[in-house]
């Protein structure tokens, strides 16, 4: 009966397929060969019988060949991936079922992950690589994802790209692209919906890291990058709606507060001042760069009502009255500062701690240190003999100091706060490290000049090294003279210093977003400078030989003189230099300065045509910059050694001496113990 039903299917689907290819056999027809082509596609038709009646849906055929066919593992791996991509649950558990048996008899059944090995399977029309796990998931078919899963499948996960093992190593030396391809496919399965859902005790932190090394691989795996950036959108949109599902804010709070017990010990010991939550998810997802969760509207929420703390008027006040409280606490400053220092428990000093007022007085304080730089750099103007001579007076040039004291005692806090590699992963905190680098080594190099001239005139007065450090005017020091070195750094810093006032643009969103399409200008800016190494310098080593570099260097600006090219008296080499001049102001000035522009010009479209999202994401870095706990004290007075701080100290200190004191009392005790056991058995005590 079994083989009559499968001679029916056969012959019956068998002519219809015959017949659905019509066109393709018409040549052959023609040539009055119908019973040999018949024959041929028949046969075809025979080889792949189960596949095609698990298409048709003929669960009669299908039974019976499974039955009386011998089991093939090409054949049941081809089936189930024909099963699951018709979406047939039911076929799907017949197969396993039947791979079940065939286990039960002890078969050397090979896994489906290793399939990429057997050459029978190179004729398959789905990709290489690719299992029925790995087909439902990118199907997103839960139902049969759930029922794999159970049975055991799995999707191994890959080894990176530069892994030697002999796995990998047989796999690029078997067929590379077949290898690639399998990795590749392998990861669509991974970043599927159904795999992250099903599979992940925490799908949304799974999605997290799984976002961040498909990025890496992007970069890693040039070849491939549009594929790992496409996935790695599957699994930020994916992230974003799990936290678009939440109702309530009870579930947005046990969302955004938890994460990974790992990953939640290290956000622990960056703590948020008392009273605002963790956020341990949602700082996790700004250090994995998930930037539509983080710009979400839930999360914008939380950190929006967090930032205004109990100014809930903030949010909605006008403009004009946000700018009159911002000039208020800029002239009130040390007025506030000195009542948090005094009573930090306060209402006024928990009135201080709010987020938003905290950003207001470090701001102020930084405005208030770029305004004492301004004025010192219009009094050395005014008084330029006296500070241009070795007559300046330290004290008046160096009042900028007390900022640069207290900037530099907070970059350590937050060193210690964040940790060293977490802190230098800011490019913000570079610049800070090389300002502070450079003032101080500005005002050791003014203390030296001081101390030499001390030194050298107390011991031997009027002698030549005395008379040059106390009294040689500026056009007789020398290149190397540390005050010149010192003013040269102090220009540098101060311009540096007015630069780091962009920090606090991503709190408008106007200004936040130029702010964020400059950044991505001076990085297509520092590309560009290398092109135009290179090509600079080949035509400035030809012809510099005819033309000076100063001349060929403001060529590329515009700032020359048309006249040099001019050599009457050497015609052969004012026609060369003339062509090679041309060719230089062509590929220079036309088209590479032009590239610049487009490049400047396609980055700043990108920002705008996602401003929103970039803006939001950099004013969340801002936000939770100013939640962390331990820097509420502005710069410069944030030297001053508070009774809160000396209070820690002193209960840090009495801590660590009592859990010394219990350890030393454990000790003994154990020691105590081993020796009574041991006079037990000695004298036999009993």
């Amino acid at each position: 009966m079994e083989n009559l039903t499968v001679r029916r299917f056969l012959l019956a689907d068998g002519f219809e397929f015959v017949i659905r290819y019509e066109k393709v056999l018409e040549p052959a027809l023609k040539k009055k060969m119908e019973f040999y082509v018949l024959l041929m596609f028949v046969f075809i038709y025979v080889m792949e019988a189960l596949n095609l009646s698990i298409r048709l849906g003929n669960e009669d055929a299908m039974d019976a060949l499974l039955q009386g066919v011998k089991f093939d593992f090409r054949q049941i791996h081809e089936a189930l991936l024909v099963a699951v991509d018709t979406n047939q649950p039911i076929v799907v558990k017949r197969l396993l079922d039947r791979l079940d048996q065939e286990k039960g008899n002890k078969m050397d059944v090979r896994s489906f992950s290793q399939a990429i090995f057997d050459r029978s399977v190179d004729n398959s029309q789905f990709a290489p690589g690719v299992t029925p796990l790995t087909l439902a998931c990118q199907k997103d078919l839960y139902d049969i994802v759930t029922m794999l899963t159970q049975k055991g499948h799995v999707i191994p996960w890959p080894h990176k790209i530069s892994c030697a093992c002999l796995e990998c190593s047989n796999g690029r030396q078997y067929d590379l692209l077949k290898f690639s391809l399998s990795r590749i496919n392998t990861y669509r399965g991974i970043a599927s919906r159904a795999y992250l859902s099903i599979t992940s005790d925490d799908a949304m932190l799974s999605a997290f890291s799984l976002s961040k090394e498909l990025r890496k691989l992007s970069q890693k795996e040039p070849e491939f990058k549009p594929q790992y950036l496409s996935l790695e959108q599957i699994c930020q949109e994916f992230a974003v709606e799990l936290l678009g599902m939440c109702r309530n804010q009870s579930e947005v709070s046990t969302i955004l507060n938890s994460c990974g017990n790992e990953t939640q010990d290290s956000l622990d010991e960056q703590a948020f001042e008392e009273g605002i939550p963790s956020l341990s998810r949602l700082r996790l997802a700004v250090n994995y760069n998930q930037k539509q969760f983080v710009a979400h509207p839930i999360c914008q929420q939380v950190l929006s009502s967090i930032w205004c703390g109990k100014l809930e008027g903030w949010r909605g006040s006008r403009t004009a009255w946000k700018l009159f409280v911002s000039v208020g606490i800029f002239l009130t400053m040390p007025l506030l500062c000195l009542v948090y220092w005094i009573a930090p428990k306060s209402k006024l000093g928990k009135l201080v701690r709010i987020p938003v007022i905290k950003f207001l007085l470090h701001s102020a304080s930084y405005l208030w240190f770029l305004i004492t730089l301004l004025g010192e750099s219009i009094t050395m103007e005014l008084y330029r003999d006296t500070f241009a001579s070795r007559q300046q007076n330290l004290l008046h040039s160096s009042f900028h100091m007390v900022w640069v004291v207290g900037f530099f005692w907070y970059e350590c806090k937050e060193v210690w706060i964040e940790g060293l590699r977490s802190y230098f992963l800011d490019w913000w905190n570079c610049l800070d490290v090389m300002v502070l680098s450079m003032y101080l080594a500005s005002f050791a190099l003014r203390v030296l000049i001081l101390l030499k001239g001390f030194f050298l005139c107390h011991d031997h007065d009027g002698t030549e090294e005395c008379v040059y450090f106390t009294q040689t005017s500026r056009d007789n020091w020398h290149q190397e003279d540390p005050q010149l070195i010192a003013e040269v750094l102090f220009a540098v810093t101060s311009m540096l210093s007015f630069t780091r006032l962009a920090y606090i643009l991503p709190a408008h969103e106007s200004l936040g977003t130029l702010q964020i399409s400059i950044g991505k200008m001076i990085d297509d800016m520092m590309r560009f400078m290398f092109i135009l190494m290179i090509i600079g310098t080949a035509f400035l080593c030809g012809i510099n030989n005819i033309y000076t570099f100063r001349f060929l260097f403001w060529t590329m600006f515009g700032v020359v003189n048309q006249d040099y090219v001019d050599m009457p008296e050497f015609v052969f080499a004012e026609f060369v230099g003339r062509i090679l001049y041309g060719i230089f102001t062509l590929v220079i000035v036309i088209v590479l300065l032009n590239m610049l522009i487009a490049m400047i010009t396609n980055s700043f479209q990108k920002i705008e045509d996602d401003a929103d999202v970039e803006w939001k994401f950099a004013r969340s870095k801002l936000y939770l910059s100013y939640f962390r706990e331990g820097l509420t004290m502005p710069v410069p007075f944030n030297i001053i050694p508070s009774p809160k701080a000396i209070f820690y100290i002193l209960r840090e200190f009495e801590e660590t001496k009592r859990k010394g004191n219990d350890s030393f009392s454990k000790h003994l005790i154990c020691f105590c113990r081993e020796d009574i056991s041991y006079m037990e058995k000695v004298f036999s005590v009993p």
